[in-house]
């Protein structure tokens, strides 16, 4: 979609229900964009996805489209019917792919992406290891809990991951499977807005509250790594070393209660899923927004916190 509106940028919205829709409304655009123009971003950041503007002329806009995944309002309001109002805007697609482009692979090997948030893979220039980054153990988060009653409104038919074989399930043999070479896929841009959503949240800290004395040394870690990121051909991406456990620790107390999120999500993003070519395009994208409408209709049915975006002190302080 394109528009004249200017959006806002993250650090100017201080409700964490808002920012967790917009992420997720920022993945159902990238899904948008793929299913219907066949394109990838390959620079999702934090400065290439914002607030969606507040005006009647942005909201009446997104009505003339037509997307086959949902935004979080529409989900929200069990209605497929419902008109679109995408809490985000993604912006900026100079580095974006057209797949519909004829081109060599060489032009999907190039690396593309904002230090920070570039995925991994895409940082090194070649595929992770196989058995270090397995998917073997790995499955979609399973529609249970408050997903039941609006899992149904995310698509306008029901979701698949699974072209083949199912993410967790036994891999198919290799004979089955074609030889995978490293490219830029759509699952990378998935990856990138995992790290958007882990850097703002670390980041932040509930309105009014006190700064930390002694941050945990996992957050002093998470930011070092973040800030000084410098990709390089064929190099270890040192945010390869970062565990579940690690979430809580880089989270301020205040937002601990999102570190099993961040968790869940990362053991997600982790494998190597170029290994998969037999699973859907959007499974991480998929992933991602199961877990944020966890948390948004927790919040919903409950609490908003008032949270001040980059709010919290940087370790250096």
């Amino acid at each position: 979609m394109r528009t004249s509106e200017i959006g806002q940028p993250l650090v100017g919205v201080h409700s964490l229900y808002k920012f967790l829709c917009t992420m997720y409304d920022a993945c159902a655009v990238q899904r948008n964009l793929y299913r219907k123009c066949n394109i990838m971003h390959r620079d999702i950041s934090d400065t290439n996805i914002m607030f969606a503007p507040d005006t009647d002329a942005y909201r009446e806009h997104n009505w003339e489209g037509y997307a086959e995944v949902k935004f979080v309002n529409q989900v929200l309001a069990k209605d497929k019917s419902v008109n679109p109002a995408p809490q985000c805007l993604v912006i900026d697609l100079g580095n974006g792919a057209d797949l519909e482009v004829e081109r060599g692979l060489d032009a999907l090997t190039e690396r593309a992406g904002t230090p920070k948030f570039i995925a991994r893979s895409v940082s090194s220039g070649e595929l992770l290891d196989e058995d270090e980054f397995s998917s073997a153990k790995v499955k979609l988060p399973q529609i249970e809990g408050v997903l039941v009653d609006y899992h149904q409104f995310m698509h306008t038919a029901e979701y698949h991951a699974e072209v083949g074989d199912s993410p967790g399930s036994t891999t198919l043999p290799e004979t089955a499977l074609p030889e995978v070479e490293f490219a830029h896929r759509l699952f990378h841009d998935a990856e990138s807005t995992f790290w958007v959503i882990a850097w703002t949240l670390a980041r932040s800290i509930k309105a009014g509250s006190e700064q930390e004395k002694k941050p945990h040394i996992r957050f002093s870690q998470f930011c070092y790594i973040m800030s000084t990121h410098c990709p390089t051909p064929k190099a270890d991406d040192p945010r390869k070393q970062f565990s579940r456990k690690d979430w809580k620790f880089c989270l301020h107390p205040d937002l601990a209660a999102l570190a099993p999120m961040l968790a869940t999500m990362f053991r997600y993003i982790r494998p190597e899923w170029a290994y998969r070519p037999d699973l859907d395009a959007e499974h991480v994208h998929e992933a991602l927004m199961r877990l944020l409408l966890i948390e948004i209709v927790n919040i919903k049915n409950g609490i908003d916190i008032d949270i001040h975006i980059g709010g919290r002190d940087s370790p250096r302080n």
